[in-house]
Parts: C-alpha cells; structure tokens; sequence
C-alpha cells in the first residue's frame, strides 16, 4: 500500500466504523478505544557522526545529540539525531567519526539505530563521556550531577539557568498546559534575552509583558503583540488541573495533574501538609510511600512562592475550580497488584454495554 501512493504516509489507522460501537467502547485518557495506529516499520539511511553534543531541557536534563552529515531520510534532510543519554551511548558504543544508521523513529524524531564498527576509522576515536566532557553546564556553568538510580545527566540550577527558563516557559504555554496561543520559541527566546520574563508570572505583569513592550521585539507588530496580550489574558480561567501540569513538577505529568486538582478542588489557603500525610497513608500505602506524595505537593507550593505565582492565584486570575472525586487518585496500572481471577468478556452483546455486563457476572 505504502509504495503505491502519489504521497508519504507514516501508517494506517484500524477503527470501528459503527458509532454505536464507538460509544460503547469509549476513550482513554488521550485516544478512543474503538481505533488503533499502526506504524510502518522507519526508513533507514547510512550517515556519520561528525560531532556529539548536548541540550538542555526543561528539567535540567543534559541530552546528548549527534549531528550529522546531512542525509535524506523519510521524506526530510536529518542532520541531528537524540543519543538519548550516557547509557544509550554506551550500549551502542557511539563515536565521533563512526558510520551510523539512522531513522526516524515513528517517522518523526531522528535517531541512531545501530554503529557499523567495520567502518570506524582508524585510529578508534575515543569513547564520549558525558560527564568528562561536560562538568559544568553549557548554558549557565553550573556543576552537572548524576544522581544514582537516574539515566539523566542535569543542571542543578533550576530556573537560574537560561536554558531552563526558557523551556519551563514554553511549557508554560503549551497547549495542554496553559495554552498561550502565539508565545513560541523565538518569541520566548527574546524575553529570556532581553530580561523581560524570568518567571511564568511575569507573563502576567503588565509593566514587564504589555502590547508596547512585544511591539518592540523582532517579528512581531501592533496586532501580533494585542493578540499575544489578549491570550495572555484568556489564560487566566484555565482549570486548576492545567495550572498544576504547567509548572512542570518533575513526576506530575498531565493526568496526575487533573487527579491533583479533583482531590483538593482548589488552592485556596494552600495545601494541608497533614491532610497529603493522611492521604498518603490511607489511600496509597501499597502503591507509594507519603512522603513522596508529600515532597510532590511541597515541590508545588514552593514554585508558587518562588515563582511569585500568588498572582496568578489572586481575583485577577480566576482558573476554574475541579470539584472533588469520590476517588482521590488513580495508581498506575504497573503498580496494580495482580490477582488470580482472570474474566474475559469478548462477545457481542447488543442489548447492554460493557461496563452493565461486568455488574451482571
């Protein structure tokens, strides 16, 4: 099928086509049960490695990249490609020099399948220690740790380091966290810069962030600053669970952010350390320990006040309030305890849903 089209896809989606069929079968938490992708098997192409250098991310991480000879893969020219971290570096003995393949994973994020040792020059090119050849981080010169147990390299100077600032920023505004339409990678480069925001809450100061101010920067004008300034200000009603996903507290993904913001409702007057303990206990002692529970919540309110986002907190800002679930939190499915009784339900029952059959059994 794929050869044969006058375009380039990536893979085909099965889905059920009755939408009675549909609803019976629902959604997760971000796709519908009733359809299932399936990818082609990524396009591979021959490349070498001719420097290994690092990025970092919004949590500090230090990712190493290979850049690349430029080659042709799938449709665009690679010339970057993720080594992911130390370890990965080391399984595949990745060297400046070598001849590498390369694909895209999922036809979208370049990476290095595999080295072909045969090819590697002579003398061997000496192995890439991450650690060795960056002590210090790149951005802000601050000291790189390794903390045992964790694959990740990081800088550990939070949003002193630009690097961070400005990918805790994009965050920030992402989409599914507060969704600041127009705020982007250039733009948030030059407030970085030019010492205009250094916190999400400057966004919402008006002498730091206003219409003239953006009118000012590169690429923008009177109608694109009015329209940032105006989704600036839409961002204020978003719902508590998105506030909490876009601080971007390590471990506190999207989901984990809602099931936050249904258990506590709001942050009116913070949140009861005794009241996370209790929880804790209670609710997870098979799944976690409290006081990680407790450490994510404290990792919470301290951003808010370092962060000075009690402004967003204020009347000002109104983010709409998720009322309590009946069930605190969700655990994750890998940390559910299996059990010795298995029921598998795969006929077609017109008549009922799924969930109604399961009470009948």
């Amino acid at each position: 099928l794929r050869p044969g089209l006058p375009f380039d896809i990536d893979g085909a989606v099965y889905k059920v086509n009755r939408l009675a069929d549909q609803d019976v079968l629902g959604y997760v938490a971000r796709a519908p049960r009733f359809a299932l992708a399936h990818k082609y098997p990524a396009q591979e192409a021959l490349t070498v490695v001719e420097a290994i250098e690092v990025q970092v991310g919004r949590t500090g991480a230090l990712t190493p990249v290979a850049r690349l000879r430029p080659v042709f893969v799938g449709g665009v020219t690679v010339t970057n490609a993720t080594l992911h971290n130390q370890d990965e570096i080391e399984r595949k003995d990745v060297r400046v020099g070598d001849t590498v393949i390369v694909r895209r994973a999922g036809d979208v994020i370049p990476e290095v399948v595999r080295v072909l040792v045969e090819h590697r020059p002579a003398p061997p090119p000496p192995r890439f220690d991450l650690l060795d050849r960056y002590p210090n981080c790149p951005e802000c010169g601050a000291p790189v740790i390794r903390l045992a147990g964790e694959a990740a390299a990081r800088c550990g100077n939070g949003l002193a380091c630009p690097a961070q600032r400005k990918q805790a920023l994009l965050h920030f505004a992402s989409r599914r966290a507060m969704d600041i339409e127009g705020l982007g990678d250039r733009l948030v480069d030059q407030l970085v810069d030019r010492g205009l925001v250094t916190t999400p809450a400057d966004l919402y100061d008006a002498e730091r962030v206003n219409a003239t101010t953006l009118a000012g920067l590169e690429r923008m004008a009177d109608k694109s600053a009015e329209n940032l300034m105006a989704a600036i200000a839409a961002s204020r009603g978003r719902e508590l669970g998105r506030f909490l996903h876009a601080l971007g507290i390590r471990h506190v993904g999207e989901q984990t952010a809602k099931d936050l913001a249904r258990h506590f409702g709001s942050l009116d007057g913070g949140i009861p350390v005794a009241r996370v303990q209790a929880m804790g206990e209670l609710q997870y002692s098979l799944y976690y320990r409290w006081f990680d529970i407790i450490f994510v919540f404290a990792a919470t309110l301290w951003l808010v006040r370092l962060l000075a986002l009690e402004r967003l907190l204020s009347p000002q800002i109104d983010f709409v309030p998720q009322p309590n679930s009946v069930l605190p939190f969700r655990p994750p499915k890998s940390s559910l305890k299996p059990t010795s009784k298995i029921t598998n339900l795969s006929t077609d029952i017109p008549s009922t849903t799924r969930k109604a059959s399961g009470r009948r059994r």
